[in-house]
């Protein structure tokens, strides 16, 4: 009888601490509307607008966004061509494309 009573006081305090665990965690999480305000105003603004401005019309001569490839012969003289390459960071000009 005495091993009953071990076995069933076991099984009765793993069950109430099997249901407690249960209830925390389907508990939702409560979070105040001046932290949801806060972290949408954050997030709002993360990334700036970014326009970007390229020469890539093929008849004009390359400006920004262009690199230098090689060389091109016009006219009997030998130019630097340039390459397309889309980071604004990179110049070049020619008349290769002239």
């Amino acid at each position: 009888m005495n091993k009953f009573v071990k076995i069933a006081f076991v099984t009765v305090f793993s069950a109430i601490a099997a249901f407690g665990i249960y209830q925390s965690q389907k508990d939702e999480l409560q979070i105040s509307e001046l932290v949801l305000a806060n972290a949408e105003a954050l997030a709002r603004y993360e990334l700036p607008d970014v326009t970007i401005t390229c020469n890539q019309h093929e008849y004009t001569s390359p400006g920004q966004c262009w690199k230098e490839l090689g060389d091109c012969r016009r006219l009997g003289q030998y130019y630097r061509d340039c390459e397309f390459t889309g980071y604004q960071y990179m110049y070049c000009t020619t008349i290769c494309n002239l």
